[in-house]
Order: C-alpha cells, then sequence, then structure tokens
C-alpha cells in the first residue's frame, strides 16, 4: 500500500502527455469543473472545492454525485503574442500515470453516462489498493489487462452528440475489498502534473465555454493539433489556486 502510494504521488506522470500538446501548452481545469474531497454539499448540491459555487457543468445537475477529481477541459497555448485557451482535442491519446492492473472498462466503469471510462488498479487486486479513475474518453484496453506507464489507454472523444465537447475526467483513491471507492483529494498531484487551475471574479474559464458547440481540434500526432480555434484569451490577471 505504501510503494503504491509513492508510485502515484511521487513517481507517476499525467495521462495527458506534455509531448502530446504543442510546444508551450498546459493542461487548464475550468472553475466550475473540478472537485476535490471531501465536496462541500448543501442543500443536496456538489459545490465547488475552489470557488463554493454550485457546480453548473453542462447542464443543471449533470455532475450531482460524489466522486471526486478534475475535469480537464481546455489547454491553454500561444495565440500570437497572447495566451489562449482552446478546447482539449478529440483523438487525443489518454495513458497510464501508472503500471497496473485494468481493473473496469468501458461504460460501466464509471456510475455516469458518457463513451467510457477505466478504473487502474495499483497493486494486488484482492487486497486493499490505490485506483486511478479516468473517465469520460473512449478507451482501448480491457478489464484485467496490466499497463504500464505511459501506455495508451485510450483517446478523447466527444461527450455526445447534445454536449460535443472533450473532456477528461481524473480520480484517484483506495479500493477495499467488498468496500465502495473511497477517493482521495487530487490535489497534490494537480499541482505537481503543472495544470493550472485559474481563479478570477469575471474570468470567462468557467464551465459556461464548455457548452460552446464549436467542434474540437483533432490530435494527430505528437504536438501537431489540427482545427485549433480560441474561444478566448487568457487574462494576465489571473492566479493560479496553486500559485
Amino acid at each position: 500500500m505504501a510503494d503504491a502510494l509513492e508510485r502515484l504521488f511521487l513517481r507517476s506522470s499525467p495521462p495527458i502527455a506534455s509531448t502530446d500538446l504543442p510546444s508551450g501548452s498546459t493542461v487548464l481545469i475550468p472553475n466550475g469543473a473540478a472537485f476535490g474531497t471531501p465536496q462541500l454539499w448543501r442543500q443536496g448540491h456538489a459545490f465547488d472545492w475552489v470557488r463554493g459555487t454550485r457546480d453548473a457543468y453542462w447542464q443543471q445537475g449533470d455532475r450531482g454525485s460524489s466522486h471526486s477529481g478534475a475535469d480537464l477541459a481546455f489547454f491553454v497555448m500561444p495565440w500570437g503574442r497572447q495566451l489562449a485557451i482552446v478546447p482539449l482535442p478529440e483523438g487525443l491519446p489518454v495513458r497510464a500515470p501508472v503500471s497496473g492492473v485494468i481493473e473496469e472498462a468501458g461504460v460501466g466503469a464509471d456510475p455516469e453516462p458518457g463513451p467510457g471510462a477505466v478504473v487502474l488498479a495499483i497493486g494486488d487486486t484482492k487486497k486493499t489498493r490505490v485506483y486511478v479513475h479516468l473517465t469520460d474518453f473512449s478507451p482501448c484496453v480491457k478489464a484485467g489487462t496490466r499497463v504500464r506507464q505511459g501506455q495508451v489507454l485510450g483517446e478523447t472523444t466527444r461527450y455526445s452528440r447534445k454536449h460535443p465537447i472533450v473532456v477528461l475526467h481524473f480520480g484517484i483513491g483506495v479500493l477495499m475489498p467488498g468496500e465502495p471507492p473511497n477517493p482521495m483529494d487530487p490535489t497534490p498531484l494537480i499541482r505537481r502534473f503543472g495544470w493550472r487551475h485559474p481563479v478570477w471574479a469575471d474570468s470567462p474559464c468557467d464551465a459556461s465555454v464548455l457548452r460552446r458547440d464549436a467542434i474540437p481540434p483533432r490530435w494527430e500526432s505528437a504536438g501537431v493539433v489540427k482545427g485549433i480555434e480560441p474561444v478566448g484569451r487568457f487574462d494576465g490577471r489571473w492566479r493560479s489556486v496553486f500559485d
């Protein structure tokens, strides 16, 4: 158990590799589309772990569940002399953060509707073990498969026809035999991986951007993404919650 935690928190790699994105870009977590542990619940509604505002994902109440993690929905890249916020591309490789065994895979690996998910167990699947939960992408691996760190587990895809956006949900926790998942706060990994979570009172970087119907860009090869169009400007007044 201690070895699994050390591998995850100290030696793991991000599920979205920086080498797969254009030079100078980094993953951005939109305000209103991230969760932590413990979640704040008021009157039956989940609240954002940073801003304390009611979760407003793609539609009212869509993410009213108790699982935790972070929804990675944009990456920031140079655009002229400024930084532009662009959506995650479709077809982007999703990689294993650590070596382990795929305990669950496919649509049934997540309690919410979506294209698919995997649960990657770190350690003996018959004992208490650490897990990584990756959701809202199209997996190419099957349950029972042993994977190595950095191996491609699938690719990002549009959530649905109604919500044609690209997002990847990242969560971690502990699994005990016969017990439901016990999520852990992913903040240390979010910070170590260099994912940003900008916070600003008038920030346009929020979940409303995810509702746009623009066709997402397409990942073609390492560092090459076609069809990128800026949907907003990076505001220099923003700060990251991790700064």
